[in-house]
């Protein structure tokens, strides 16, 4: 021990300078990017509290170094030089300053094993807290660690009676972590902002096969997509507007066009195509045409997967048709207006015929042919076939709905349904379907003989205004193939109409549409065609039996051709 002595030249590293570069280091600190106070946070041990400890120490040590020596208090002789004493602070200083400029500026953290835990609190703090700004750069720097999330998420058990079974911390972590990306706020702040990271994301679930931590996230990034019509997902309609991404249309290919990931995430709750059925009920037409891309996207690759054939049922694909259905269930809206065209009633009815028409040409190429014709029975698997054919009555269903005024009438039913469907067969799935939609409406119309009610009085009120009253040319003709339901549906009529007047007269009103009435003096149905060029217009007329009638139990078919002049 020898007595200490202060130090005869400069002062190395004086309390006053440690001050000085202390309050710097904060104030730049302080009024720094988020960006930067963010990767710091994500360090494995508490950053913030470590550098209390150390600038603390510093400035004590410091402190202590100048008052010992000031008084001459004795000390060992290797630590006589004061200066030296300052140096080795300084250096501890001076690297952990340099330490945390690397970590905020040049290496940032990445999620790993060793920070897990501690990324997945402070990422839940900020999500839940919701704030924009903050939310924004955490986007754009997880976008280094989606990579290794998926990977390790991959790796963890899979749930067994609603608990977690034994496995690596990190890997569950990674799996909890992928949950909490599906909240809601931050994936609409994804898909407004960042729709990359939403690609990047499902694309490496994709390739990991891991749907299911990932249905939340992949449920509300598809929503918001086709509901944000000023989403990038808009840009890619056209190439000959967007270019080379409308052409690409990553979006479009990523989010929906894996038949694999999105069957696997409807069967565990919710696929990107599911969209709440309040929602589609208000779709406008942009956003039922965005609907409707992304549904062909994803109708494309399950035909390729599985040729439409009826096993495995596919739960995305009875869900995307029940969209469809819930789509147009607001068609009646048009009912008595005139100026309908511009209705988003009306748009979604175009837009939904228009997914049956390309539904069709893409089965043409990739579905498989079925062995029968016939419509599955109760209790038989479905197939594609049946499954176009229910959403087809469906849409007849709903367009039977608007009966007036006449021209709103004869161009959603006739114009906009059955000449959209039916008037060209181009293909050898569109004849498949049209066949058994066939069977599917005559079942309807033979269900009256057993109970009258508005569903089935709407299907025979179709047929009537689409396909009229006289006989169809069977061999010749858009409808000939129509000829056996024309001809039930005016057999039914001539035979029970009048009856029905009588007992149900709210069921035989809903029967009559358009230009077609009911004549009760002289027991007729009445079509009358408008006509701008004749003095009088044209009319059709369908006899009926009268009220009291006996009933002929005979074929149909028979009858109306035994009747038919």
């Amino acid at each position: 021990m020898v007595p200490s002595s202060p130090p005869t030249t400069g002062n190395l590293f004086g309390f006053a300078e440690y001050l000085s570069a202390l309050a710097l280091l904060l104030v730049v600190l302080g009024t720094s990017d988020y960006r930067y106070r963010y990767r710091l946070l994500l360090m494995k041990y508490n950053l913030r509290l470590a550098s209390v400890w150390v600038v603390t120490a510093i400035g004590v040590g410091i402190l202590g170094i100048d008052v010992w020596f000031q008084n001459k208090l004795p000390v060992p002789i290797i630590m006589a030089n004061a200066n030296n004493l300052k140096a080795i602070l300084a250096v501890i200083f001076l690297a952990f300053l340099i330490f945390t400029l690397a970590v905020a500026l040049v290496a940032p953290p990445r999620f790993s094993p060793r920070n897990a835990r501690r990324f997945l609190d402070i990422h839940y703090h900020l999500i839940h807290e919701g704030d924009t700004q903050k939310l924004l750069v955490v986007i754009e720097e997880l976008q280094r660690s989606i990579p290794q999330i998926v990977a390790l998420a991959s790796e963890a058990n899979e749930f067994i009676d609603g608990q977690q079974s034994k496995g690596k911390e990190a890997a569950q972590i990674a799996h909890a972590f992928l949950l909490l990306l599906g909240e809601e706020r931050f994936c609409s702040l994804v898909v407004n902002k960042f729709p990359l990271f939403a690609l990047q994301v499902l694309e490496h679930a994709k390739n990991k096969n891991l749907a299911q931590p990932m249905f939340q996230f992949a449920r509300n990034i598809g929503q918001r997509f086709i509901q944000n019509t000023e989403s990038a997902f808009y840009q890619e309609d056209s190439g000959y507007f967007s270019g080379l991404i409308g052409y690409n249309r990553p979006i479009t290919k990523i989010v929906y066009g894996s038949y694999a990931f999105i069957e696997e995430c409807a069967t565990l709750g919710e696929s990107a195509l599911e969209v709440r059925f309040e929602d589609l009920q208000s779709f406008s037409r942009l956003q039922m045409r965005g609907f409707n891309r992304a549904a062909l996207a994803f109708l494309i690759d399950y035909l390729k997967v599985t040729k439409g054939c009826a096993h495995p049922r596919s739960y995305a694909l009875s869900r995307l048709m029940g969209s469809f259905e819930t789509a147009i269930s607001t068609t009646y809206q048009l009912d008595g207006l005139e100026a309908y065209f511009e209705h988003a009633a009306f748009s979604r009815l175009q837009v939904t015929v228009d997914f049956i028409g390309k539904a069709l040409d893409l089965m043409s190429k990739h579905a498989a042919q079925p062995r029968s014709f016939r419509t599955a029975g109760q209790g038989d698997l479905r197939d594609i076939y049946d499954e176009l054919a229910d959403l087809i009555m469906k849409v007849i269903f709903e367009a039977s709905a608007v009966s007036s005024p006449e021209w709103s009438a004869w161009w959603v039913q006739h114009n906009t349904v059955l000449s959209q469907l039916f008037g060209f067969e181009a293909n050898s799935a569109s004849r498949i379907v049209a066949f058994r939609v066939r069977r599917l409406l005559y079942a309807e119309i033979k269900s009256m003989d057993r109970f009258a009610h508005f569903e089935n009085a709407r299907y025979l009120g179709f047929c009537l205004l689409t396909l009229g009253l006289a006989p169809i040319n069977r061999r010749s003709g858009t409808y000939r193939k129509f000829f056996p339901i024309q001809a039930l549906a005016a057999t039914w009529v001539k035979k029970n109409f009048a009856r029905l007047w009588v007992e149900q007269p709210k069921v035989a009103r809903a029967c009559l549409m358009g230009t077609i009435s009911y004549d009760s003096m002289k027991l007729r149905l009445v079509k009358t065609y408008s006509s701008d060029t004749k003095k009088e217009p044209d009319q059709a007329f369908l006899y009926v039996d009268p009220a009291d009638a006996p009933t002929i139990k005979r074929n149909w078919f028979h009858l109306w051709r035994s009747k038919r002049c």
